[in-house]
């Protein structure tokens, strides 16, 4: 668990409570304290949630995933875990009236990509595989949240893209 003392961010409030928006667990899945453990600090100092595997090492599982495990990452050793909501929790400082999004945990999700070739002349439209010389070689990893079960899940443009 985080220091008593650590601020909190709105996103792990979230999860650290019984919550339809954050974590509310169904029948035989890990309690709301066993999931507030998944946690790592945000650039501005606060806690968030974070990446967790569907199962937990003491044997229950959570109902949901986040995809991909960012320590298979050949970046993790530089980004670190992931922090879930820090966009939101930005906007919320700087805009409150404008950008409250605050969406459910479950929509947050991870995507690595390791040695990624780039090929010359590709342009990301081709259905077939692009052809040509590899110009470099990238690794890749996205953090990205868009909910689809919030009421304003599709109409309200504030989503949450973190990348590396």
């Amino acid at each position: 668990m985080p220091p008593a003392s650590a601020p909190k961010s709105r996103a792990y409030d979230l999860i650290a409570t019984a919550n339809e928006k954050g974590y509310l667990p169904g029948v035989g899945e890990c309690s709301v304290e066993i999931h507030a453990r998944c946690w790592t600090y945000g650039p501005d100092g606060k806690v968030y949630p974070t990446w967790h595997p569907t199962r937990d090492p003491s044997g229950c599982y959570f109902g949901h995933e986040h995809g991909d495990d960012p320590r298979t990452s050949d970046l993790y050793g530089t980004a670190g875990w992931p922090a879930f909501g820090y966009t939101s929790e930005v906007m919320l400082d700087n805009m409150p009236d404008h950008s409250h999004r605050h969406e459910d945990h479950v929509g947050h999700k991870v995507l690595v990509v390791n040695n990624s070739n780039v090929i010359q002349g590709d342009n990301g439209t081709s259905f077939f595989p692009p052809q040509g010389p590899t110009i470099a070689v990238c690794d890749i990893l996205l953090k990205f949240h868009q909910g689809t079960h919030s009421p304003d899940a599709f109409t309200n443009n504030v989503h949450e893209l973190l990348f590396n």
